[in-house]
C-alpha cells in the first residue's frame, strides 16, 4: 500500500535532486527559478489488489526549462525526456524511491507551454505511476 503521500512526494524530490542543476519544488509554487521541476499532488486509486493489498498513485512531474521557445530550449527539454543519461527524469525516478514504494515508473511525457505565476515556460510534463 502507498502509505503517507507526503513521504512519496519527498522521496520523488530526493530522487529528482540527483539531477545536477535542477531546482526541485515538491509543492506547486507561485514562482519558479529555472531550470526547475515541480511535483504535483497525485491522483490516488485504492484497492488495486483485493483486501487492501495495494494502492496506486499517478503523479505529474513538470520540468520547466526556458521562458523562450527556441532550439536551445528544445534541446534542453529533450535531455530531461531522454530515457537514460545524467539529466533523465526517467532514470532518476524509476525504482522503489529509496524503499518508500513497491515501484515507481515514468510512463509518459509531453512537451508543452506551461504557465506559472503568469509567466509562460517551455517544459515537459511526466506521468509517474507509483505502486504501493
Amino acid at each position: 500500500m502507498i502509505g503517507n503521500v507526503n513521504a512519496v512526494v519527498d522521496a520523488l524530490g530526493v530522487r529528482l535532486a540527483t539531477i545536477v542543476g535542477l531546482r526541485v519544488y515538491d509543492y506547486v509554487p507561485e514562482t519558479v527559478e529555472i531550470p526547475a521541476v515541480v511535483v504535483a499532488y497525485p491522483e490516488l486509486r485504492y484497492d488495486s489488489a483485493y483486501a487492501r493489498g495495494a494502492d496506486e498513485a499517478t503523479f505529474s512531474i513538470t520540468v520547466l526549462v526556458s521562458r523562450a521557445i527556441d532550439r536551445v530550449a528544445r534541446d534542453t527539454v529533450e535531455q530531461y525526456r531522454a530515457p537514460t543519461g545524467t539529466k533523465s527524469i526517467k532514470a532518476a525516478v524509476d525504482g522503489t524511491l529509496g524503499g518508500t514504494v513497491a515501484d515507481a515508473r515514468v510512463a509518459s511525457s509531453r512537451v508543452e507551454t506551461i504557465s506559472v505565476g503568469g509567466v509562460d515556460y517551455l517544459g515537459a510534463t511526466f506521468t509517474v505511476e507509483v505502486f504501493g
